[in-house]
């Protein structure tokens, strides 16, 4: 029989030295804990906004325009000043006629003349015709009651005064038109004897544009000056039509001189270290315009977009010095959550079609698929996959895989 040889005491120091040594190892050259910055899971406000630059205006705008081509001369305005209805903005003096045209413009007045003369005899005729066609007819009736004439000539009768009643409706509607003809012709002659032609403020406001400060000729059509109430205000903010269908009238519109993001769209470990921005206002979607128009994007693509008109219930007190054609960043409220359960989006992996985390248990890694719902700027709608409280790797890389043993950096 064979009997197994007992190990010395000093073999025994040797294997557990060998198996510490090899443990040893082991911990050495495993792969090192990965850093990775975390977020919680929680609830919280959520909001999806469309983001695009706007453009205030003045509501009730009027413009004017030169009537016709000669020497603007304006008042004494600045832009700024109040204006009432009726303040005279400048005179615009028509340019004298060459000789050509001069007699050219005396040959149309006088045949503008004989057309009226011709218009008016022409009424006269018809009106007698009239006269007559209405008296046949009423001597036609009354025989008609009698039975001493056929229907036929009763409704012949009747016919021939209706027909007489439209012939004088058309020949006073030749003569009115011959009546303009002979106005335009007058026109050129007044012009013609240097009739100045003041261009006064169709209602009151303040001078919101000058577009001539120095007197110069002017062709017809150019804008002189514009009149409006700056207290007024309107915001047009261009969106591409596709977003069209997820705004809704009466949506809430934010609206600032800057583009910081709101607090409530920051995550949950930022810290504010001022108050909203002074120069915030909360506008309302009043009514988005019919018609798309194509602007071409900074990379050179075309964009069919349309106007949303946004009104400030609250006016323009809440920013001193707002204006006309002040340029804007809006932030188009299409879906809110106060109490939304979230994940940031930071944290967020996508994966063909489905979402995905890295949730932190024990240490290490784990791959979670989820659903998202509505996303917002900083944080996505949780709809299923983690509960609140969890804690998940925001901005992942490629080092971050299952199993992997996870270390928290250190907060700031």
């Amino acid at each position: 029989m064979s009997h197994a040889i007992p190990l010395a005491p000093r073999h025994w120091r040797w294997l557990a030295a060998g198996g510490l040594l090899i443990l040893l190892l082991v911990w050495w050259f495993r792969p090192p804990a990965v850093t990775v910055t975390i977020a919680t899971i929680d609830r919280g406000p959520i909001r999806v906004t469309i983001e695009e630059t706007g453009t205030t205006r003045v509501r009730h705008r009027a413009e004017l325009y030169a009537p016709i081509t000669g020497q603007w001369v304006p008042a004494a305005l600045e832009v700024g000043d109040m204006i009432r209805t009726g303040t005279l903005l400048g005179t615009l003096y028509p340019p004298p006629l060459d000789p050509a045209l001069r007699a050219e413009a005396g040959a149309q007045l006088a045949a503008a003349e004989a057309k009226v003369r011709e218009a008016a005899a022409a009424v006269e005729s018809a009106r007698t015709t009239a006269a007559e066609a209405e008296r046949t007819a009423a001597r036609t009736a009354v025989l008609g009651q009698a039975g001493a004439i056929a229907p036929d000539a009763l409704e012949q009768a009747r016919d021939a005064a209706h027909q007489a009643q439209q012939a004088l409706a058309a020949a006073e509607a030749r003569r009115r038109g011959v009546m303009f003809q002979l106005a335009g012709a007058r026109a050129v002659i007044d012009r013609e004897a240097g009739a100045a032609m003041p261009i006064r403020a169709p209602t009151a406001g303040i001078l919101l544009e000058q577009a001539e400060v120095q007197p110069r000729v002017v062709a017809a059509g150019t804008l002189l000056a514009a009149v409006g109430n700056p207290a007024d205000l309107e915001v047009l903010v261009p969106v591409l039509t596709t977003d069209v269908p997820r705004i809704r009238e009466g949506a809430t519109v934010r609206l600032r001189l800057t583009s910081e993001v709101m607090e409530e769209e920051m995550p949950a470990r930022a810290t504010v270290s001022s108050p909203r921005m002074p120069d915030a206002m909360t506008g309302r979607v009043e009514r988005i315009e019919p018609t798309a128009f194509t602007r071409v994007s900074a990379l050179g693509v075309e964009e069919q977009r349309v106007h949303v008109v946004v009104a400030l219930p609250g006016g323009t007190s809440a920013v001193p010095r707002l204006g006309d054609r002040f340029r804007l960043h809006a932030s188009i409220t299409v879906w809110e959550d106060a109490e939304a359960l979230r994940v940031p989006v930071s944290a967020l992996v996508r994966e063909g079609t489905e979402w995905s985390v890295w949730v932190l248990a024990n240490g290490r890694a784990r791959r979670q698929v989820i659903r998202v719902g509505e996303r917002g700027a900083a944080f996505a709608q949780l709809l299923s996959g983690l509960v609140s409280g969890e804690v998940v790797v925001a901005y992942p890389g490629e080092s971050v895989r299952d199993g992997v043993r996870l270390r928290r950096a250190p907060s700031r």
